[in-house]
């Protein structure tokens, strides 16, 4: 098996791409702040409790008017 410029190309791309979003991770993981209970017990979590938009209900739209007279 013999490898092209190409392929090296490739694969280096992947490389880079794997270790792009390894650090991402990490960092996301590193970041969270709070015990991470999930209980929003914790003064963090107190800050946005009741401050979230309102949910907007979906459904289907009206019918049209019957205009058969």
């Amino acid at each position: 098996m013999t490898f092209d410029w190409q392929d090296l190309a490739a694969l280096a791309v992947v490389a880079v791409a794997v270790v792009y979003l390894a650090r991402l991770g990490i960092a996301a993981v590193s970041s969270r702040e709070g015990c991470g209970s999930g209980c929003g017990s914790c003064p963090s979590a107190a800050s946005t409790h009741g401050k979230g938009e309102p949910l907007v209900m979906i459904g289907s739209p009206p019918s049209p008017p019957n205009r058969n007279r």
